[in-house]
């Protein structure tokens, strides 16, 4: 390169070191995407692996039962046991499968909102029902305040996961100690609160908290895909509102969801990513 040349463009010679320092800002941040997609793969194996196993050793059981022609295999009792379990490991991998299919859909800008009209008292009653033998079997209370009769333009699936995934997570982490669900109005924003008195979360992961392909509290033995809260803000984010949290470790967490009440009622998409 002549002298000739720096003077004609100045910032060439700079620009070919940006260049190369771009290229390895490039490929740094390409090898963790890589490693994190990885780790993502490796959790979501062993997340679907877990249910399957459980249905294989029951239906293993019940086979060498009837091999062995024990009558005790038709009894009320033991079809009730073996059909419930059946029943919510089915359940746990259509869950998980969903997950998987909604990070691929919103990665990708093929999740469709279709608005309509909520009658939110309605289906957040539902979803409690939903969760209540969960919370039992986690010996956690869980309490609903809803201050009136309340109807909002959401997306029925959309709102339903935003709802399903804090109160999914409060029970997981919540330590079984009770957990408050609260749902109001603010003019005119519906506004949800779900509070735990769990474990909390660690300063260090606040940033990482609604990240995808990303676990908080990896020394904790729950388990999950750990993209239910990427998911959930993608949604709120789609539907015009914002998700919040406050938490102190060992004391607990409140997440918080603002989602205004009324939107043109039609069918969109949600963006490839909504920041």
């Amino acid at each position: 390169m002549s002298s000739n040349d720096l003077k004609i463009n100045p910032y060439l010679a700079v620009s070919e070191s940006d260049e190369t320092d771009n290229g390895d800002e490039t490929e740094h941040q390409l090898q963790l995407a890589l490693a994190a997609r990885d780790e993502f793969l490796s959790i979501a194996a062993h997340e679907l692996r877990t249910p399957l196993s459980t249905l294989t050793i029951h239906m293993q059981m019940a086979l060498r039962q009837i091999e062995k022609n024990d009558p005790r295999i038709f009894s009320k009792e033991h079809l009730e046991k073996i059909f419930q379990i059946s029943h919510r490991q089915t359940t746990r991998l259509i869950g998980l499968v969903d997950q998987l299919l909604d990070v691929s859909r919103i990665m990708n800008g093929r999740m469709k909102l279709d608005l309509e009209d909520i009658q939110i008292n309605k289906l957040s009653t539902e979803i409690l029902h939903r969760f209540q033998d969960e919370a039992n079997d986690a010996h956690t209370p869980i309490s609903l305040n809803i201050d009136h009769e309340m109807h909002g333009n959401f997306d029925r699936r959309g709102l339903d996961q935003v709802l399903s995934n804090l109160i999914s997570n409060a029970i997981r982490f919540g330590n079984a100690k009770p957990i408050q669900v609260k749902i109001y109005t603010e003019t005119d924003q519906m506004i949800v609160e779900v509070k735990d008195s769990g474990i909390g979360i660690d300063q260090k992961d606040f940033c990482k908290i609604f990240k995808k392909f990303k676990k908080i509290g990896e020394s904790n033995p729950s388990s999950g895909l750990g993209v239910g809260l990427y998911i959930t803000r993608q949604i709120v984010l789609a539907h015009g509102g914002r998700i919040y949290f406050n938490s102190q470790l060992n004391e607990g967490s409140t997440f918080t969801v603002r989602m205004p009440l009324t939107r043109e009622i039609k069918s969109e998409f949600i963006s490839k990513e909504c920041h």
